[in-house]
């Protein structure tokens, strides 16, 4: 007897859906590897952010709670923040993203891409405010303001990105 799992077009559900979440490893990878900017260290824009807010909008279901907290685990764990600052910061975007997803979807470009500019400066602020709480004094903010402005720039890219794997992705069940 034939195992009803693996058909073909199991098979090929589960690579479309692979290929996103792959997508969310690649960025998550990409936010934890320093890069080389002229006269800094520490700029480096944050990636892990894109696919969270898009596919929060588009597809919550590639997104689960569970699945950010352990991502936001992972990026304290690698890069020496307080275990559950991410973590926590993740899900609370989701959550905000999620509630305004159907405002968001019916926006143009511009307003989605400012959608995204704000999330990406609420999560650099709470960043810069724990430290800034945890070291008893305010930190420098031209590190945290570069990071926020080349993590905003380097979205529409990756956006593009996640819209054509958004095509190939198989379809949402009715009524999502």
């Amino acid at each position: 007897m034939r195992n009803a799992f693996f058909t073909s077009e199991n098979l090929d559900w589960i690579w479309r859906l692979g290929i996103a979440q792959g997508f969310v490893g690649l960025m998550l990878l990409l936010s934890l590897v320093s890069f080389s900017i002229p006269y800094s260290d520490s700029i480096r824009p944050f990636f892990v952010l894109m696919p969270l807010y898009y596919w929060s909008i588009y597809r919550p279901s590639l997104v689960p709670v569970i699945i950010l907290f352990a991502l936001g685990l992972i990026v304290d764990f690698v890069s020496g923040f307080p275990i559950g600052l991410h973590a926590a910061l993740f899900v609370i975007v989701h959550l905000i993203v999620k509630r305004q997803r159907l405002f968001l979807m019916g926006q143009p470009y511009p307003m989605f891409w400012m959608g995204f500019a704000i999330v990406t400066t609420f999560v650099f602020v709470a960043q810069w405010l724990f430290f800034s709480l945890i070291n008893l004094q305010l930190m420098a903010l031209n590190e945290i303001i570069a990071s926020n402005f080349i993590t905003i720039l380097f979205f529409p890219f990756i956006a593009m990105i996640m819209a054509f794997i958004q095509k190939i992705l198989p379809r949402p069940p009715k009524g999502y």
